[in-house]
């Protein structure tokens, strides 16, 4: 696994205080994947004020980098996708303040057994997810609100963002989806489905769609 990147802005124009700036992000490959879903539901994603990041897959380093990167991007919502179980999308609402004692991608077991010293034993979203489980239900996608995000990487992405959300004036909404492994099946509409780019695709599509954030369909 290479090392985190320094974050980096130079590259990426900053749209006006005017515009909506919105932060989208999926995890490298971990558990000897060669892609991680997560991933590759959202790299092709290349629509002025979206910015897309790759978190790697390493204790601590998600809530450093999303700490930084919405420090200095400051959106208005942050909408993070990661690879979940099998055969089930699924929309994360609470965060444990606990981390598994699960080896990361650099081998290494978390120095921590908290996401936070000081924090609460749990925290919730706040952010109302029945809408977008309406919507993406009615397009047949199987999805669940779930509120057992799985004491990894997740995890502790999604408690960061419940601090970062408290802190920030201009972070209004967050929400953190888990996706179903790439090259698996999943039924949908009756029908066994292979999840690849093209499903996963359509899946961030529909979600950015329902949170009022149009793109552009992938090529």
């Amino acid at each position: 696994m290479e090392k985190a990147r320094p974050f980096d802005l130079q590259h990426f124009i900053l749209p006006t205080m005017s515009e909506s700036r919105v932060l989208i992000t999926g995890f490298q490959p971990f558990g000897g994947r060669a892609c991680n879903s997560s991933w590759e539901g959202i790299k092709w994603i290349n629509e002025p004020g979206l910015l897309v990041e790759e978190l790697p897959v390493v204790w601590g380093q998600p809530s450093r980098r999303l700490g930084e990167l919405v420090d200095v991007y400051r959106p208005s919502k942050v909408i993070s996708f990661g690879q979940g179980k099998e055969r089930e999308f699924t929309l994360e609402t609470k965060a444990l303040n606990l981390r598994d004692n699960r080896l990361d991608e650099q081998g290494n077991l978390p120095r921590n057994p908290l996401n936070s010293d000081m924090g609460p034993n749990e925290v919730f979203l706040e952010t109302d997810v029945f809408e977008l489980h309406g919507f993406l239900s009615e397009r047949n996608f199987p999805v669940r609100i779930s509120d057992d995000a799985g004491q990894y990487l997740c995890e502790e992405t999604i408690y960061k963002l419940s601090e970062l959300q408290k802190a920030s004036v201009e972070l209004e909404k967050v929400f953190f989806c888990h996706v179903p492994p790439y090259g698996t099946s999943i039924e949908m509409a009756g029908h066994e489905t292979e999840v690849n780019a093209v499903l996963l695709r359509e899946y961030v599509r529909s979600v950015l769609s329902c949170l009022g954030i149009p793109v552009s369909k992938p090529n």
